[in-house]
Order: C-alpha cells, then structure tokens, then sequence
C-alpha cells in the first residue's frame, strides 16, 4: 500500500515532487490494477470445461441443425460460386475452351467428343464461325469433371434445314415423349417419387433448401460405407437424391458412382445447378423432378434402343397409352383400371435402380420388390388401403414386344437421309440411330421445295395412267412394263465458289438403300463420256510430250511408233507443226473409225462381237464426235482398243518382245507368276505351262495379262475422274459400260466438265451448329472443301461442245428446245446410256444357250445453263427385268417433263441475290 504522502488529493494536481515518488515507488511496486494485470489466472476447473464444452456442440448442433434445414450457408456458398460460371458465344474460335471428356447424356448428346468432331470438319473444309467463350471458373470446373450448372437442353436432336432454312428433318419432333410442365403429371406419381427418392424436397423443404443433399440418407450411406470399410457385412445405401442422381445418370462415367471423389462431383454438381438462379431453389426443384421423369434410364429395348423417360417407358414396356394413364391417376379411384396405371408407373418408377435386370432379366424380382414397396406408400399415406388392396391383386402385365415404330417414307427422307450420311462420314459416325441424338442443327444445300416437286413427278412416273397421259407408251420410252416396278433417281447440283452445292438428291426406291450414291449400275453407253474424257487427256499429254519433238523424231514416231494414238500424233504435228493444243484436241475428235460389227476382238480373256444399237451405224466410218453424238458403239470399242494399245507401249516391259520372243526374260517372268497364281487358285500344279512346246497356252495367257496391266494402268486415270470403284474390268466393252458406275460419279465427272477440270466434291452441308443452348456451342461453317484440277481446261471445254451435241443433233435431242424461256434458250448438253444387262451363257460353237436377265438400265448425265449439272436414272433390278423394254429415252422424258420447273429454279437462283453466311445468332448465358 502506498504511504499517505503519495496519495493524491482527490481534484487536486499531483506536485512534481509526489509524481517523482509515485515513478519511483511504480518501478518497484506497481498499482494495485497493473499487479492484478501480470499475475497468472487460475485454471479453470474440470467443471468449467466440460460445461464449455458442452455448450460448444450445442451450439454447432444448433448451427447444423439450422443449416440442415435452412440451408443458408450453401445458399450463400453455391450461389456465390454458381453466379462466377457463366459463359457468352462470340464470333471465331476460342482459344481456351474446356469440354466434358465422359458421361452418358454428354457421350449421346456428342459434347464429349467435340474436339475431335472439330478436326474432323476442319480437314474437310469446314472452319468454325461462333465458339462459346467460357469464364475460366466454368473451364475449370468443367477440366475438374464436375457439371456446369446449365442443366440439359429441353429437348436436343439432328436437325437439317434446306438452303432457305426450311425444315427438312427434326430428330426432336419425333421424340413426343417428354413432360413439357409439372401440371401434366399427376400429383400421385409426384408424391410417389419424392418416397421413394428424395423426401426432402417437396413442398414441406425450405425456400433455400438444397435438392442435392438429404441429409438423413447421406449420414447413413456415410456409417454404411466406414461400416463396410472395417470388415463389417452392412449393406451399401448410395444417398442419392433426385438432383445428383440426374447429374449421374448424366454426366458420371458410366452413369455410375465408381468411387466416393465421383459422388463428390455428382453432390458439388447438383448443388450449383440448384443454386444458379440464386439463393431460392424452389424453381430449381421442381425441374430437377421434371427433368428426372423426362430422362430416367429404363434400359433399351429391341427395335427401339435406349429408352428413357417415364412416359416412353409406359409405351415401350407396358405397349400403354401414356395420355389414358395420366389420366386415370390424375383423380386416382380404387379400380383395377388404375391400378394398373399405377402399378405400371410405380415399376418404371423403382427400376431405375437396376433397369436392365428388372425389366428385361427379372421382372419377377420387380413385381415382389414394388408389391413391398406398396405397403409402405400406404404406410406413408401415399396411396391408401383400399387402394392397396387392389393394387396387390392387379399383375404386371408387360407388352410381348415393344410397338412397332410409325412407318416413315424412305423417298420423302432421301435427300435429308444423303445429309446424315454425309454428317455421318464427316464426324466418323456411322450408326444413324446415333447420328440422330446428336445435339446438332445442320444447314444443308437442299432446295426443299425444288426436292419436293422433283419427287412428286418420279413418283407419278409408277402410275399407269399418268404414263399414258403423256404418251410415255411409245417405242424406246416404256414400251414394255408395269410403270409402278422403274426406279428413278435424280441428282442436281449448282456450281457456286464455295463447292458443288447438291440441291435435288432423290429416288424413288421406298428404302433405306439410296440409289445415287450406293447403286452399282451398268448404264451403257454413259461410259463413253469417261472413255472420251480419258482419249482426249491422253491427246493433250501427246501433245505436251511431242510438241515441240526435233521433225526428224517426229517422221520416226508417225512410222514406227508402239501405238495409234501415238503414230497419229506424230504424223499429225509433222504436217502441221505449229498446232496448238486446242486446235490438235479438235483434230483428235475427227478422227475415223469404222462401225462395222464384223470384226472380232479379243478381249476380256476370250473373242468377242460388239453391236451398234442403230443397225444405220453398221455401213458408217464416223468421226469420234460422231459416233459420241450418235452413241456408235463399235467407234468406242476400237477406240478403246488404241487407248489399251497406248498403254500397252508404257508398260515396264515390252509387251511386244513378250509375245514375240519366247526367251525373252519378261516373258519367263510373267509366265512363272501366271503358273503361280493359277496353282494357287486350282491347288494344282502349273509347271507345264513353262515349257516351250506349250506356246499356244502360253500366248492367251500372256494377251489376257497384258490387257489387264494395260487397265491397271488406266485406272488411276479414270478414278482421277471421279470412277467409284477401285477396279477397271479389263475389257474394251467398258467403253460401253461393262465396268459399271453410280450416278452421284457421274455427277461428279459432269462437275469437272463444268468447272473447267477442277475437281471439288459434291456438298449437302454447308453449316453445323452444335450444344446450341450449352457452355461448348460451336458452329462451323463450309468454305469449300479440297479442290484439285484433274482435267486440262480445253479438254474441259471441248467436252461441253461435244455434250452440246448429243442434245442438239444425237441421242438427246428430244431435249432440243425443253428449257426454252421466252425465247431464250437454256444451254443443255449431256450423255445417255442404256442397258440390257443379262447373264448370258454359250455351247462351244457360240450358240447361246441360256439368258438371264440381271437388269435393264437408262440413265442420262448433263449440264444445265453454266453452272448445274446432273443426272436421272431409270432402272429396274432382278429378274422382272426381262419383262420391261425401255431405253435412255425414258429418263429423258421424265425429265423434259421436269424442265418448266427445272428451269424456273435455275433463273430464280441465277437472278436472286447470293446465298451469303447466315448471321449468327449469339446468346450470352
């Protein structure tokens, strides 16, 4: 205690001196407050801690037990990190944008292969237009496998629009089975959901409650699983609520919950989607319920696939009208009729736990497991006892199979089908029930009103009475014939700067087959369009090579040169050395050949006669632009004997010291390969045919495989042109047409001709927007596609004159003046070729002993003004082909019967404005 003395007065000032004494005492005794200061309190009791304690879990308790119910830290937590993920869609690619990698709904939707879509497309000519732009916390998430908050597309599909954004196919519209609002659901099916799913989200949850947590279920499915982790035999429980399991079935590799990070991902998913509209998820729940019941997986059945969605199960499983069981639900009553509604719902229901083994496996399992689950939604005040009741004395009565599919028109979806094909092939799918489920909208080059009308008049071509109508009777037309057994097909494409654009791609074979890109037809004479385009190229290359040839060479070569195409050359530059190359292509086409069918010619391993379809051509020596105008077949046939013959003299051995000298070592090489090959091919030995004395055998062999080194050469040439098929038959009759074609090839080489020998291919597809409403939209737009010239421009050119012809004077000229437009004359050139293709057998004396018909054929190719081309065909198959008589002239007519219409597309599109890009819409979510 400090002395009296130092104490101050109370009011007054301290005096210097007493302030000095009160330092100098508080250096050694502090006051009273500052000694309390520094002593060391005393412990707390036992008590005291454990009342503490105590009243810190009562208080997290509390805190728990309000956020369990309230869910306000998650509100505030998931609506914050949800508000940060959001994404817009601008123009050009992104340079940082995250895609799924896995999951079912992003596996069928093709989210999770967008990267490699995008190489794909961008190899064939594609660039992308719009991408979306992603926050970085969204790409993130997204690289994290965790879903981003946006939920699925109401409703996704292929969708093809034609070239004025008409719509051609809705993969979509053909899916009608989905709730489109939680009013069309009875509230008995609702109630029964949330018991056997998820009971804390309806209508008794709060306003902030989260739907991806259940807090009781979690809690146990925890104990369960640490339970089982320990050795102990407890059952496993997944916990999951409507919400995660949605983002499982979704998103989760498999759909399943492989391992408790994935259930991790499925809880922080759920809970961000729930949250991104903000703190209230009450909208949020009711979708995640009506998102469920559209989507629940319920197995796949045959003939359908992949079934999903409460009401496409009650159709496919149960073969029940979805419309009749809602409602008879709608005001439930006790009766066997609505038991069975219930009953058939209440199994699709439970199966999604195992719907594979429920409804396909086990179904047995299922009705025991739903007649269990019955007592307990009466004990829950679900459904009540009287309905009970009934509802265990009404049997689960499944459909034998599932219904059958509504029949569609094959000829009303070529054009749209030859889209997905070509989506197909451009993404590197190939099953078309996948191709549809795609998340895609595809702009296509199809005039959907011009593929209309061209299919409505195909199809009037198999009515009787419409062939008689317009004197389709007469000879060469359909002279013979039931009009309903032809098939027809029409290809039309516009050449513009950004490709071959197909505009008309039709037929009229009521399946999925398609005619112009998939059939293999034998049409004649259409043949000899490749066989001239090939001759003429050859005279160019002539000419490239001996052009500018010392004279004296050039006198060797006219005299003693290999071949004819090559002496003509030859003979020809010397007489007139200073030929261009357009003037020495012009004189190649008059060039003479005789059309007599005397002659006898082997070729294609035996001795052949070729005829002339008019008996007029027998006595003619034609030029080659004669006989291609009048379609002389035996002009062709000794025309493709020089073009063999040229490749005959380029072959990697002399293939006359071959045939000449018996010692000559190519001769021995080639004999030993034959003897192989024929050893191999009868398991018999060949070493005969080695011996000398065996010349004669030796000799066929060796002609008929020098021919086919001759084709084999030729081929490379012709595929160049656009021939489909990987081999040439090694015979001059495929000058006129014995190695076959497609019309779409034909089409094809028509563009080269019209492009001044630039090969581009042929384009259905000029646009694809992909995950239109999702953080990975990517549209892509076709700038062209790989371009490559093929033909020299004046082979091009003198070609179109000749194919003028063909329409002005030769075997087309009932097209003359079809496409007249007050007074004006629309330029129309082509190539017909018909066929009577038949298997034929002979005695040895050459009598004909047996004919079966293989098909009958027509077909015409053309051009149309300077930039449209294409082709229509006529055919029929099998052996009712011998019971038809018909001709090119027959497409012909039908598609002079096409010009008005033809005609009035082509000035539409030559006079409106250019197709330009389509401007791109851009949302920002």
């Amino acid at each position: 205690m400090l002395p009296q003395a130092a104490q101050p007065l109370q009011g007054a000032q301290p005096s210097p001196a007493a302030h000095e004494a009160v330092v100098s005492d508080a250096v050694i005794l502090p006051f009273p407050s500052e000694r309390r200061a520094h002593q060391k309190p005393p412990p707390p009791s036992r008590k005291e801690l454990y009342l503490a304690l105590l009243l810190g879990l009562v208080l997290l308790s509390a805190l728990l037990l309000i956020e369990t119910r309230a869910s306000l830290l998650q509100s505030l937590l998931f609506s914050r990190w949800s508000a940060k993920l959001h994404y817009t869609v601008e123009k050009g690619r992104s340079e940082d944008i995250a895609f799924p990698t896995t999951g079912p709904f992003d596996e069928r939707l093709g989210y999770a292969h967008l990267e490699q879509f995008s190489l794909r497309l961008r190899e064939n000519g594609f660039h992308i237009t719009a991408q979306a732009r992603q926050s970085p916390e969204l790409s993130d998430l997204i690289r994290s496998h965790i879903a981003p908050p946006f939920g699925a597309p109401f409703a996704s599909g292929l969708v093809i629009r034609d070239s004025h954004q008409a719509l051609l196919y809705d993969a979509v519209s053909r899916d009608p089975w989905r709730f489109q609002s939680l009013d069309e659901i009875p509230p008995v099916l609702i109630r029964t959901l949330l018991f056997i799913e998820n009971r804390n989200i309806g209508a008794g949850a709060g306003a902030y409650a989260n739907p991806a947590i259940d807090w009781a279920r979690t809690s146990k499915a925890f104990l369960l699983y640490a339970g089982r982790s320990l050795g102990l035999d407890w059952p496993l429980e997944g916990g999951s609520t409507l919400a995660t399991q949605l983002v499982k079935f979704q998103h989760s590799p498999g759909g399943r919950t492989e391992s408790p990070l994935e259930k991790l991902h499925q809880v922080i998913g759920a809970s961000l989607a729930a949250y991104h509209g903000g703190a209230d998820t009450r909208a949020a729940r009711a979708r995640v319920i009506l998102e469920y019941l559209n989507t629940m997986p319920l197995g796949a059945a045959a003939g359908v696939g992949e079934v999903n969605g409460l009401r496409r199960g009650l159709r496919v499983w149960f073969g029940a009208n979805p419309i009749a069981v809602f409602a008879a639900l709608k005001n439930p009553h006790p009766d066997p009729a609505t038991a069975v509604a219930y009953k058939q719902a209440l199994a699709l229901l439970y199966s999604v736990h195992a719907p594979t083994h429920y409804l396909a496996k086990d179904r047995q399992a299922l009705e025991a497991r739903i007649d269990a689950y019955a007592g307990l939604l009466q004990a829950a005040g679900v459904i009540d006892s009287q309905w009970l009741g009934v509802l265990r004395n009404t049997p689960l009565r499944f459909a034998p199979q599932a219904p059958e599919q509504t029949p569609v028109s094959f000829v009303d979806r070529k054009g749209p089908n030859a889209v997905r094909t070509e989506l197909g092939n451009l993404l590197g799918v190939s099953n078309q029930y996948g191709l549809d489920r795609l998340d895609v909208r595809v702009d296509s080059t199809l005039d959907g009103k011009l593929q209309s009308q061209v299919t409505q008049l195909l199809r009037q071509l198999g009515s009787a009475d419409f062939v008689a109508k317009h004197a389709l009777r007469e000879p060469h037309v359909l002279q013979r014939g039931d009009p309903s057994g032809v098939t027809y097909s029409f290809l039309l494409v516009e050449s513009r700067p950004e490709g071959n654009l197909v505009r008309v791609h039709t037929d009229t074979l009521d399946a999925p087959f398609d005619v112009n890109d998939g059939m293999k037809l034998e049409l004649g004479s259409t043949a000899k369009l490749r066989t001239l385009a090939h001759y003429l190229e050859l005279i160019a290359q002539l000419h490239d090579q001996l052009a500018s040839v010392d004279s004296h060479i050039l006198d060797g070569l006219a005299a003693n040169g290999r071949d004819p195409l090559t002496r003509w050359a030859a003979s020809t530059l010397v007489s007139q050395p200073d030929l261009s190359l357009d003037r020495f292509l012009a004189l190649s086409l008059e060039r003479r050949y005789s059309g007599s069918p005397d002659e006898e010619f082997f070729t294609g391993a035996g001795l052949h006669h070729f005829g002339n379809f008019e008996s007029e051509d027998n006595d003619q020596i034609l030029t080659v632009r004669e006989a291609f105008i009048h379609s002389t077949n035996l002009v062709f046939i000794r025309l493709m004997r020089d073009i063999v013959e040229f490749h005959e003299a380029r072959l990697p051995y002399d293939a006359n010291a071959v045939m000449s000298d018996v010692d000559f070592p190519a001769r021995q090489q080639l004999l030993r390969e034959i003897a192989a090959k024929e050893a191999r091919k009868q398991h018999a030995s060949f070493d005969w045919l080695l011996t000398t004395h065996n010349r004669e055998a030796q000799d066929l062999r060796l002609r008929i495989r020098i021919e086919r080194d001759a084709f084999a050469r030729m081929t490379p040439a012709w595929r160049k042109l656009g021939f489909p098929f990987e081999f040439l038959v090694p015979s001059y009759a495929t000058a006129i047409g014995s190695s076959a074609d497609r019309p779409s090839a034909l089409a094809d080489l028509m563009g080269i001709i019209v492009n001044d020998g630039w090969r581009r291919p042929l384009l259905d597809i000029q646009r694809a927007d992909f995950a239109q409403d999702t953080p990975y939209r990517t549209e892509f737009e076709r700038y062209g596609g790989p371009t490559e010239q093929v033909m020299r421009t004046p082979v091009a050119r003198l070609l179109r004159s000749v194919l003028a012809g063909v329409v002005d004077s030769g075997t087309a000229v009932r097209l003359k003046h079809a496409f007249d437009t007050n007074g004006v004359q629309l330029p129309v050139g082509g190539k017909t070729g018909s066929g009577d293709n038949r298997f034929d057998t002979f005695s040895r004396e050459g009598r004909l002993l047996t004919s079966r018909a293989v098909s009958r054929t027509a077909g015409f190719v053309f051009y149309l003004g300077d930039r449209w081309f294409g082709v229509i065909t006529a055919s029929v198959a099998g052996p009712q082909a011998k019971d038809y008589t018909f001709t090119s002239s027959l497409p012909l007519a039908a598609l002079k019967l096409l010009a008005p219409t033809l005609t009035a597309a082509v000035q539409e599109q030559d006079t409106g404005p250019s197709q330009g890009p389509v401007s791109v819409n851009l949302p920002v979510h």
